[in-house]
């Protein structure tokens, strides 16, 4: 885990003082004051990530950031309001304006730049606010342009594992909801922070990926079914827990309960076996939900029930069928690009 940090942390020390090192040389090629030079070089070290994923949604953010905060500032010197006033004005309208976009980097930063133009706004207002810009765009120009090409980062082993994370925190949280239904106990149902972690750094990793340059073949054919899914399943637990509230009593008694627990079964050894796939393993055959699914609806009534808690029992296993279906969809890309790199495996039903 140490050598991974200061390997990473390494490129990216390297990164940014060749992207400085080009800013300097350009700035005093071209004559650029040290003022501007310094915003550039502000950009840069905020800009460089991880990925240049990572780094075009922050440099994206900063370019927007900077339009709308310097954009402000000035109308506010413009205005001539008293300073005092000004200066707060400038900040709180930056970060409500980047709230409505939404900007979910840079939006802080962007309303200190609106108070510095207020604060020091330069004898020629409209001047300064454009060599601001410009600088700002410099800056993420070259840092891009860098990430790009120096050092370039492969996230595949990364996106497969922490995927695989996620879906063993969705198994825990769902074999808990069916818990609940199974015996009928307890009105309340909370997803585990864990998995609310792991299904978060999951999505973040389109972001990530999104225009990395070096991917291999997992990485361009199968990734954004992959966190789409992911996504899905972490759509579908929080719903899933709420029809289990009011389902409970519908489908976890009688007839239906032996049912039930073959779904959960199924479920789990659906989340095992495409988590194992994830990480390298073999794929195996995954069950079949369909049987168990049909008798479950096939034997809910109306009878001592309300339309609410019926209605609620169907949704329950429709949110069940989604996550398998996404599952399943896992499975299948998997084993496509395992296919194609040439690997025996086992094969793998897909829902029509």
């Amino acid at each position: 885990m140490n050598s991974v940090r200061v390997s990473s942390a390494g490129r990216l020390a390297i990164k940014i003082t060749i992207a400085s090192l080009i800013t300097v040389g350009l700035s005093l090629y071209l004559g650029v004051t040290p003022a501007n030079t310094s915003i550039a070089l502000l950009t840069i070290i905020y800009t460089v990530g991880e990925t240049f994923g990572s780094s075009l949604e922050t440099g994206l953010n900063r370019a927007a950031g900077s339009v709308i905060g310097y954009g402000l500032g000035a109308i506010m010197v413009l205005l001539a309001l008293p300073m005092w006033i000004a200066a707060p004005v400038a900040v709180g309208l930056t970060l409500f304006v980047c709230a409505l976009l939404p900007m979910r980097l840079g939006y802080r930063l962007a309303a200190v730049l609106a108070g510095s133009i207020v604060l020091v706004p330069g004898d020629n207002l409209w001047h300064t606010v454009v060599q601001l810009v410009l600088s700002t765009f410099a800056g993420i120009i070259v840092a891009l342009a860098v990430d790009y090409l120096v050092l370039p980062s492969h996230t595949g082993p990364r996106v497969r594992s922490l995927l695989a994370d996620a879906l063993d925190s969705c198994d825990r949280s769902v074999t808990s909801t069916f818990g609940v239904v199974g015996t009928g106990a307890g009105q309340t149902i909370d997803v585990h922070p864990e998995v609310l972690s792991k299904l978060v750094q999951a999505n973040e990793l389109i972001t990530a990926i999104k225009y990395q340059p070096s991917l291999g073949p997992f990485e361009t054919s199968a990734i954004y079914e992959l966190v789409a899914s992911v996504r899905s399943v972490n759509g579908t637990l929080d719903p899933l827990a709420r029809a289990a509230i009011g389902a409970n009593q519908v489908i976890g008694t009688g007839p239906s309960l032996p049912h039930l627990q073959s779904l959960a079964a199924d479920l789990q050894t659906t989340f095992a076996n495409v988590s194992a796939q994830l990480r390298g393993q073999p794929a195996t055959q995954l069950p079949d939900i369909t049987e168990a699914a049909e008798a479950i609806r096939d034997s809910v009534t109306f009878e001592g029930h309300s339309v609410r808690d019926v209605g609620r029992a169907f949704a329950f296993v429709f949110e069940v069928e989604v996550i398998f279906r996404h599952l399943q969809l896992i499975a299948v890309n998997l084993e496509t690009e395992r296919a194609r790199e040439g690997h025996a495996s086992v094969p793998v039903e897909s829902t029509p």
